[in-house]
């Protein structure tokens, strides 16, 4: 049996593995034993069938022949669902196997972006150091407020904070209208 293995338009091209080849022949051997329980499920209601006309025909040797080919049937039918559940179980593992290699992968490269995200910040010591600037630059801004509050609450004669309710312009610079 020959393997081939497509790959998807995000991944790059890879070599077929031993890994490859084992899950392609896992289901190869899924769809021969599904298709050979469906020719043993077809064969055994066929023989079912011909016990019923041959007992409606009073053929006792042909029905007993017909009922012993069933019963040869569904024991090999039987082995072959034991089988194919046994297959799925084992498809069922290697894909969640396969699931958690991509999700490693991906964590892998999650850690990777954030070292480098890291280093780009430049460590603890960095951050602190931009925080105490910004810390520094916000108490700079308050003290200017505070300082502009201070002039206008200390001036007389509304001494730069404008008119008041009911004053005009007149007012306000002085001078009297």
């Amino acid at each position: 049996m020959q393997t081939i293995k497509f790959r998807s338009s995000q991944k790059k091209l890879t070599p077929i593995t031993d890994t490859d080849t084992a899950i392609a022949h896992l289901k190869s051997v899924h769809l021969s034993l599904t298709q050979q329980i469906a020719l043993l499920t077809t064969q055994s209601q066929t023989y079912t069938i011909k016990a019923r006309e041959a007992t409606a025909q009073k053929n006792r040797i042909l029905a007993l022949s017909a009922l012993k080919s069933r019963k040869l049937t569904e024991g090999a039918l039987s082995k072959r669902i034991d089988a194919l559940s046994q297959i799925e179980a084992v498809l069922a593992a290697v894909e969640q196997a396969a699931s958690d290699a991509e999700i490693i992968q991906s964590l892998e490269g999650g850690t990777k972006a954030l070292d480098a995200l890291n280093r780009e910040i430049g460590g603890i010591e960095r951050v602190e150091r931009v925080m105490e600037r910004v810390r520094e630059g916000v108490e700079g801004v308050e003290e200017v407020g505070r300082a502009i509050a201070e002039m206008g609450a200390g001036g007389g004669g509304g001494g730069g904070r404008g008119p008041g309710p009911g004053e005009g312009r007149a007012a306000w610079r002085g001078g009297g209208g």
